[in-house]
């Protein structure tokens, strides 16, 4: 839920800072709009995230544990060699901060982030534990149930509720949800941009040629 709501944060920063970029820049530009840059690998991102959702689906939990597993590792450390590739774009570090974080929680917890039944409860997911044993993974997530006692790294795992939304996330999970936030601003920021940069170089060439 964190990264849905960060997602829609993003988005809406982002539009209202491209109409309002464009419009102190003036509206008659006519100019190629694309960004300066472009994210390099962003295809290997596309997927792993598409397969990333279908795993977390649930008919991903009749597949062998051990290859769910390894299908949600090989695609996190495939997102995390394209934010590596393109740390100089804004919040690219901290996306990448936020996968490590959860990185070390699900690496000391098995391979799937833990999340304890109070903390399901307080996040208004009290339902699942009728049908979720403890170290069973739970549905439609990458989470597996466990007793925050006996969770290493406690402190990183899925224990922070935000009410009034349901459920909850991890200290890195807040981290990736911030770099989704810059990542999207950024981006609506580099198109305009672009349209003063051709208007300066149009601009210059117009007084070579007179």
């Amino acid at each position: 839920m964190i990264i849905v709501a960060a997602t829609a944060l993003g988005l809406a920063l982002a539009v209202a800072r491209w109409h309002w970029s464009v419009n102190a820049a003036g509206a008659g530009s006519t100019g190629n709009h694309r960004a300066a840059q472009t994210v390099r690998w962003w295809p290997i991102a596309a997927a792993s995230v598409a397969v990333q959702l279908y795993l977390v689906g649930d008919h991903a939990l009749t597949l062998p544990s051990g290859w769910r597993l390894a299908a949600l590792w090989a695609t996190n450390v495939a997102l995390a060699g394209v934010l590596t590739t393109n740390l100089g774009f804004p919040g690219m570090r901290w996306l990448l901060a936020g996968m490590a974080l959860n990185f070390a929680v699900m690496a000391a917890n098995g391979g799937l982030m833990p999340v304890s039944s109070e903390t399901l409860v307080r996040g208004g997911h009290g339902a699942a534990l009728a049908r979720t044993g403890v170290g069973a993974p739970l549905r439609r997530s990458k989470d597996v149930l466990l007793p925050e006692a006996e969770t290493r790294l406690a402190l990183l795992s899925d224990r922070i509720v935000a009410p009034p939304l349901r459920g909850s996330f991890s200290v890195g999970d807040g981290l990736i949800g911030l770099g989704i936030v810059l990542a999207l601003n950024g981006a609506a920021a580099a198109a305009p941009r672009m349209v003063r940069k051709e208007r300066r170089t149009a601009a210059w060439s117009t007084v070579g040629v007179t």
